[in-house]
């Protein structure tokens, strides 16, 4: 049995005030620059079908009319990711700062009391190519753990000196956003146009460690000290 890596992407800014009665667009042309969503009594409404990724993720502003509600937002085309929540005051305004994929995204208001959902549908577009995934090629990915000594130096040359199947030709990056902000040092690693591999320094009873997620056959766990969910 294996464990993979444990991957939170989202961060939430918010920003409450006064209540908004229009919503003006933004961005050009059928591209927003932030998504405005409206939550009333009568359901959800999206101001904007279109929005533009930015350097730090997806820009939404939510307006709210009438009583506190809460909210949740997901990608729809990220199988198994878990949705984002949070909390719409009474006839405020909320900003949202959110490490999306691009694809369809689905914003649901919930009723107070009866928890019903109320969704809307926006698609978040990423013509500039900012977003560099973190979900793997593979449905099982092997495991493994390799020991290293901590040293002041970048992620990069760390991970090329204790990995001996990484190649020279494999791009190690952040998932996410440029400019998404991250807890820990997670990064994956891309051959070809596909992402093989996701590697994170970790500190085990003292020891600084890099924990790998790989394809099977890209020899990127060759050499592990351990396998990390080995039974």
């Amino acid at each position: 049995m294996r464990r993979g890596l444990a991957v939170v992407i989202g961060f939430v800014v918010i920003a409450v005030g006064a209540v908004l009665a229009t919503v003006a667009l933004g961005g050009r042309g059928d591209l927003a620059g932030v998504g405005r969503v409206v939550c009333a009594k009568e359901g959800a409404r999206v101001v904007t079908p279109a929005v533009a990724a930015q350097v730090d993720g997806v820009h939404l502003q939510v307006v709210n009319v009438g009583k506190d509600r809460r909210y949740e937002v997901s990608s729809r085309d990220v199988p198994g990711s878990g949705p984002i929540t949070g909390v719409l005051p009474a006839d405020g305004v909320v900003d949202l700062q959110l490490a999306l994929a691009p694809g369809e995204v689905e914003f649901a208001c919930l009723r107070v009391g009866t928890g019903e959902r109320l969704v809307a549908l926006f698609e978040l577009q990423d013509p500039a190519e900012l977003w560099t995934p973190d979900r793997l090629a593979c449905a099982e990915p092997d495991s493994g753990v390799f020991e290293t000594d901590y040293a002041v130096e970048p992620f990069e040359k760390t991970a090329r000196r204790a990995l001996p199947g990484i190649q020279d030709a494999d791009v190690l990056a952040k998932p996410g956003y440029p400019d998404t902000r991250w807890h820990g040092e997670l990064h994956v690693v891309i051959r070809g146009e596909q992402t093989v591999g996701r590697v994170a320094r970790v500190l085990n009873h003292g020891t600084w460690n890099l924990a790998v997620d790989a394809c099977p056959g890209t020899g990127l766990t060759q050499g592990a000290v351990a396998e990390t969910g080995a039974t």
